[in-house]
Formats: structure tokens, sequence, C-alpha cells
């Protein structure tokens, strides 16, 4: 009796740790309307907006982002000229949103694998350097960039928070 009450404790807590509930509580699955997706994240995340400067023109960034610790959980999307996506190849453009995060960073790509979601084009990569250790996944879905990111500076970003934050990542029409 007393084997078989240590043997569910055990799995109880394995349970527990497994589905996120020692990590800043139950994981929340974070809808947004505008950007049309949903992904978990333990927090209700920040949201801001801001105009960046491009070669293109000012183009607006809608952040979602979560601090923890020594992580930063974020996922960003960007609207770009449909002139401009319609003319380009979508391969290309991961390619630069790459070049651009990891060139601003100071990082080095480390990992980087070409995907799909949903039939959208998708690129993953992870990259260290500038103190940093990053995961990411970028899609393009039409004139839309999405960036979903684990950026830490003490760790990488092990293979739960991974599948926990960027695998967890979905459209919404």
């Amino acid at each position: 009796m007393k084997q078989s009450i240590i043997i569910l404790l055990f799995a109880t807590l394995f349970l527990m740790s497994s589905c996120g509930i020692f990590k800043g509580g139950k994981k929340n699955k974070f809808y947004s309307e505008k950007g049309k997706f949903k992904i978990y994240f333990y927090e209700e995340p920040e949201i801001s907006n801001e105009s960046v400067n491009t070669e293109l023109g000012n183009i607006e960034m809608h952040t979602f982002m979560h601090q923890d610790g020594e992580g930063v959980y974020m996922v960003a999307f960007s609207d770009y000229p449909k002139a401009l996506m319609a003319l380009s190849n979508p391969e290309d453009l991961l390619d630069g949103a790459i070049k651009g995060f990891t060139g601003k960073m100071g990082m080095k790509i480390t990992k980087q694998k070409n995907n799909k979601l949903d039939n959208n084009t998708g690129l993953y990569f992870e990259a260290k350097g500038g103190g940093y250790y990053a995961a990411v996944q970028d899609y393009i879905v039409k004139n839309r960039l999405y960036q979903i990111a684990i950026l830490r500076s003490d760790r990488e970003p092990t293979e739960k928070e991974i599948n926990d934050f960027i695998n967890s990542f979905e459209f919404v029409q």
C-alpha cells in the first residue's frame, strides 16, 4: 500500500513538472485577433507596437513579450508592402529576416532548417553570441512576417522550452 502511494506521488509530481505547473503556473493559450495567432505563454505578455524604419520605409511591428528571469519569450509580426511580397521569394525574405536578427544581436547561427506550418513557408534557427542564446521560428504568410523567439542570457533554450512555447504557435483565421 505504502509503495503504491509513493509511486502515485512521484507520477503526479512528474506530470505536474512536465505540464509546466512548477514554472510560473499553468500555461495559458494567448490569442491575438489582430495577429491571427494563438500561442502558449506562462503569463500574459506585454503588448507593444513600434514603427521601425527600414529600407522599404516605416514598418509597424507588433510585439507580444513575456520575460521570465533570464529568458524572454516573444512573438512579433509585421506587414510588408504587398507589391514587394508578390515579387519576392519567401525563402529569401526569411533569410533576410534571420540576417537582420542575428546581425543586430551580434549572433552567429548554430542551427537552421526550413519548414512549413499550415502550408506557410517557415525557417527555424538557433544562434548565439553577443551574450545571448536564441531559438527563433519565422513564417511568411502573404505579406506578413511572424517571428516567434526565445532569447536567453544565461543558457541555450531547452527542448522543453522550445516545444512549450515556439511549437505551440498556431495560425487562426
